[in-house]
């Protein structure tokens, strides 16, 4: 017991650690567990992408506003709109598009063609998987009343989050002794 208590002890200090160091600037962690990390408010990036056709790379810029959401060319969210609210992992973020060419960011002028006024609110999270998703998703619904929900996930995202340090309890989820 001893041993097991020790060594518990030892792991959770060496996450700490992890967590400590952690310096993403297009991430920051979670307060909760569930979620692990969430984008980080007022991010303005650019990172270089590998062009798979021509093997040069591109410069694609990533922005976050102050609610830690994609950086959307009209915000806040005007009143009276419809709210379309995009939930999910890198491909509803957007990773490797610049700002406004995601798709959530598409639904807006596409829907207006058809005589439909929707504002789309991407909070897309490149990573994330559906757990983290449904873990943020309370608050997302609360902060902006959606009329609609769209979750946009890949099937690379039924794995375990890779971008964050994972915490212990996560890691060793469902073993009762982490020495045997």
């Amino acid at each position: 017991l001893v041993a097991e208590w020790v060594w518990r002890r030892i792991v959770h200090r060496n996450h700490q650690r992890e967590l400590a160091a952690f310096a993403v600037p297009l991430y920051q962690p979670a307060p909760g567990e569930a979620c692990l990390y969430g984008l980080a408010p007022g991010v303005d990036s650019v990172h270089q992408i590998p062009d798979p056709a021509t093997g040069k790379s591109i410069e694609v810029h990533y922005r976050t506003n102050a609610e830690a959401l994609r950086v959307h060319a009209i915000w806040p969210v005007p009143d009276g709109i419809a709210r379309v609210l995009f939930v999910g992992d890198s491909y509803t973020f957007g990773t490797a598009v610049d700002d406004g060419v995601a798709f959530p960011h598409q639904v807006g002028p596409a829907l207006r063609t058809l005589g439909k006024e929707a504002f789309p609110i991407n909070a897309g999270v490149p990573g994330y998987n559906s757990e983290q998703v449904l873990a943020r998703l309370p608050a997302l619904l609360d902060r902006f009343s959606p009329a609609v929900v769209v979750l946009g996930h890949v099937m690379n995202d039924a794995e375990p989050p890779v971008t964050v340090p994972l915490p212990p309890d996560l890691v060793y989820q469902g073993c009762r002794s982490w020495l045997f």
